[in-house]
Parts: structure tokens; C-alpha cells; sequence
């Protein structure tokens, strides 16, 4: 999933893995909110125990091209431009 290594959980922690992502961060621009908590599959997940908020995307029809419009708009969103890729590091 593109959201890797940026600010923005992709559901660890929850039932709906890589299904929503989101970030406390987003709180005024969506109403569906997360929180993320340790589980077999996500031991320390992203945001751990804090409401997140923002898509869930078991509700979008199937892609069957690459879309980044969902990185773009969380990105757009971002308060901060500089943490939003908070473990991205070139190769």
C-alpha cells in the first residue's frame, strides 16, 4: 500500500487491515474513525490506541489500475508536509 512509511495508519490493528486508512490528523476532514490496537497481526500498531479518521475502503468498487488519489488527498490534508512521510528514507 502506498501509505507505508508515512503518518497515516492502514489499519493495523484493527479487523479492517489494509481495508481504511487514516490518522488522527484527519479528524476534521472525515467522519469514519479507527482505533488501532495491538492484535496478533500488529503487535505496536501505528497510532496505537488513538481515534483515527478517515476511509474506509471496503465501500470504493474494486480498482483495476494503480489510483494514487488517495495518497494525494491525504497528503493535501496533512498538517504538516514534513512529517507526513515519517519513515520514508531513499534507497
Amino acid at each position: 500500500m502506498f501509505f507505508e512509511g508515512t503518518d497515516i495508519s492502514v489499519g493495523r490493528g484493527t479487523e479492517m487491515q489494509f481495508q481504511v486508512y487514516g490518522s488522527p490528523v484527519l479528524a476534521k476532514y472525515r467522519d469514519f474513525s479507527f482505533t488501532p490496537t495491538p492484535n496478533e497481526g500488529a503487535k505496536r500498531p501505528l497510532h496505537n490506541g488513538k481515534k483515527c479518521f478517515g476511509v474506509d475502503l471496503r465501500s470504493y468498487p474494486k480498482l483495476d489500475q494503480i489510483n494514487l488519489d488517495f495518497l494525494i488527498d491525504a497528503y493535501a490534508k496533512a498538517p504538516s508536509k514534513k512529517n507526513f512521510l515519517i519513515h520514508f528514507s531513499p534507497i
